[in-house]
């Protein structure tokens, strides 16, 4: 008899206060401008999160630089970027966005050993869970498997300690009670009951959830860019291991290189997403994995990036900066290199860019949001006995049917999962 959402939709709610505060309507190109600043906001994130993790690496800026030059001009379409923009998928888009914000302040708070730095992480990751649920259930994985790779990685008992000491902080306890209390006790998501939760985790219950093949996933997210952030990846294991066991012989040799959080994070942030894109029915997922896949795109251009630099570093020696390999056969190899990213690159944009995109569809779910919120907006908040379902299935652009509305959650709810309503 209770109105329960199928899913969070709480990312209008910055529209709904402008509209709330200066009485004047936002149903205009701006909605898609926010959208587009917050994607732009993304792609800068991940450029100043790729120099705080490699700040110690003598060619750290060049692999921020060409991180931002793989989630930016090459692949920008790919993961749906542009699509979740012009769509109204706000979540994602904000997800995207949060995710490597919320790495950078716990990376600077467990690397400078300094606990006010949780104070935004905090609050960005209580931001997040009443924004988009997929966008949290991500970064929980994420959060999950980057723990996993500090006890295999890093492992140290006094760091322990030292993570630990951050929470006794006379600012952190009581934020962390007031986000806890807000989250399960004073407004809980709408997510957080046992009826959306069973729908989110446990065993696959759809074909599309039961994971995308290797093939897709290089498909979706670039194929030079999958290959070199895997390569990346064990890479950065690589270092991090040979640090661990050999901690006297290596560590001031190779803790230039990579920071062991900056690594830990980056591996634990893109594990989480693949394992939940390829073996969903592992980790207990049940969600589009088509849609898990796209968050991809961000860990994985950081570690892109990193391979190539670190690759290309392997090729010159450090004490007489001479070539170990001839100058002909490296040039050639970088032409292909650079000729093959760029290719594969513009040719993923061409294929994701439609030259003439077709908008009736979205029109006409403008038009009747238009005229719902006009007719029975009032009559469905003052008549708390009735509510307004919309369908997220069929419905196209139908997130933004919330923006029109500027109200609650309730309003309307979404309709995802067809067995509630048999």
């Amino acid at each position: 008899t209770e109105p329960i959402a199928d899913f969070i939709i709480g990312e209008h709610l910055f529209l709904a206060m402008i509209k709330t505060l200066t009485h004047q309507e936002i149903i205009s190109a701006f909605p898609s401008l926010f959208l587009f600043v917050i994607q732009l906001f993304g792609l800068l994130m991940i450029f100043v999160i790729t120099r705080r993790f490699f700040a110690g690496y003598v060619h750290g800026d060049m692999v921020a630089i060409i991180a931002l030059l793989f989630v930016g001009p090459l692949w920008a379409i790919s993961g749906a970027g542009a699509k979740f923009v012009s769509g109204g998928v706000i979540g994602n888009v904000i997800g995207n966005l949060l995710i490597p914000a919320i790495f950078y302040f716990l990376f600077c708070a467990f690397t400078a050993k300094k606990a006010l730095f949780l104070i935004p992480a905090i609050t960005l990751v209580t931001t997040i869970a009443y924004t988009h649920h997929l966008s949290t259930f991500i970064f929980g994985y994420s959060f999950i498997g980057s723990f996993v790779a500090f006890i295999v990685l890093v492992g140290r008992g006094t760091e322990y300690k030292k993570l630990f000491a951050l929470l006794k902080n006379v600012y952190i306890l009581p934020l962390l009670c007031i986000a806890l209390g807000c989250l399960f006790v004073l407004f809980p998501p709408s997510y957080l009951n046992m009826d959306t939760i069973a729908t989110s985790v446990g065993a696959p219950t759809k074909s599309t959830r039961t994971g995308v093949g290797l093939h897709e996933m290089m498909y979706t997210l670039g194929q030079p860019r999958f290959i070199f952030g895997m390569i990346g990846a064990l890479v950065l294991s690589g270092l991090l291991l040979i640090i661990r066991i050999r901690p006297h012989r290596y560590a001031k040799k190779y803790h230039d290189i990579v920071t062991p959080y900056g690594g830990i994070f980056l591996i634990g942030w893109s594990g989480a997403i693949i394992a939940m894109s390829l073996f969903p029915h592992l980790l207990k997922v049940n969600i589009l994995s088509t849609r898990i896949v796209t968050y991809g795109a961000f860990p994985l251009a950081i570690l892109a990036a990193f391979a190539v630099v670190f690759l290309g570093g392997v090729c010159i020696r450090r004490t007489d900066k001479k070539l170990r390999i001839p100058h002909m056969a490296l040039t050639t190899i970088l032409c292909i290199s650079v000729l093959y990213f760029f290719t594969t690159g513009v040719r993923d944009n061409a294929t994701s860019m439609s030259t003439s995109p077709n908008i009736t569809d979205a029109l006409q779910t403008f038009h009747v949001a238009t005229y719902a919120s006009i007719v029975f907006a009032k009559d469905a908040h003052d008549n708390t006995t009735q509510w307004m379902v919309k369908d997220h299935n069929y419905i196209t652009a139908d997130t933004w049917i919330k923006i029109f509305f500027a109200d609650d959650y309730t309003q309307p709810l979404s309709r995802s999962y067809f067995n509630r309503y048999e």
